[in-house]
């Protein structure tokens, strides 16, 4: 390995895969069956929030207060296990374009570490990568579980990266990887690079116009992905 490898973080959802909407049906169940509240997820955008976030902007809009301590903890386990329960029976799950080839490739690197960076709660990312049998690529990352705003889950992740290499990395060999506009402008609050791809909501038009490094249409291209981030 390299005096300084390269980390790259990832993000999960619409990035590396779809889970056909099992994480929207858990939020919904678990609000109709905690709060009898239908249809909690409708007007909400997901895309680059937190799990954390999530919960408190459908709490404050369908109770019109914050959730107590108590009842985002209930409410915490009763997504798990809902989510746990659905995500093996799934038929719409799929990985996005070129992801367990690019995985693969970037595994066999030496000079390349794999994290992720994900606004789910830790024990549902690790159920989505293992769902998609690409868990084995990842070894740490930072999480929604770790910090509701994105750029400090961020830094959680690569506290766990310096830790594991017992070295840290100078910024420009660090990538995020992400299909929303909160992926890019959290790396750019960090000072790292990133990748960003129009798999997710996200626009060519709307990545761009907040400055990635590199746009890609996917990662279905491992050439070019790895002649990216050994430029």
């Amino acid at each position: 390995m390299s005096r300084f490898p390269k980390i790259l973080l990832f993000d999960i959802d619409a990035t590396l895969l779809l889970t056909g909407g099992i994480g929207r049906i858990s939020f919904q169940r678990i609000f109709k069956e905690k709060f009898g509240i239908d249809d909690a997820w409708t007007g909400l955008v997901p895309d680059g929030k937190t799990d954390p976030l999530i919960f408190d902007e459908i709490a404050l809009r369908a109770l019109g207060r914050p959730l107590s301590p108590d009842e985002y903890r209930r409410l915490c386990r009763a997504y798990s296990a809902n989510f746990k329960r659905m995500i093996g029976s799934d038929a719409k799950f799929r990985l996005m374009p070129g992801v367990k080839i690019l995985l693969q490739k970037l595994a066999s690197m030496d000079n390349v570490i794999l994290g992720l960076q994900t606004g789910n709660f830790e024990d549902i990312a690790w159920l989505k990568l293992e769902r998609g049998q690409i868990r084995n690529h990842f070894e740490f990352g930072g999480f929604g579980s770790d910090h509701h705003d994105r750029a400090r889950l961020i830094r959680a992740a690569l506290e766990r990266g310096f830790g594991r290499i017992k070295k840290s990395i100078p910024p420009r060999n660090i990538f995020i990887i992400g299909d929303s506009v909160q992926d890019v402008t959290s790396a750019k609050r960090l000072g790292l690079r990133s990748i960003a791809v129009t798999t997710g909501r996200a626009s060519y038009a709307e990545l761009q116009e907040c400055g990635p490094d590199f746009l890609l249409k996917d990662l279905s291209n491992s050439h070019l992905f790895t002649k990216l981030i050994l430029s």
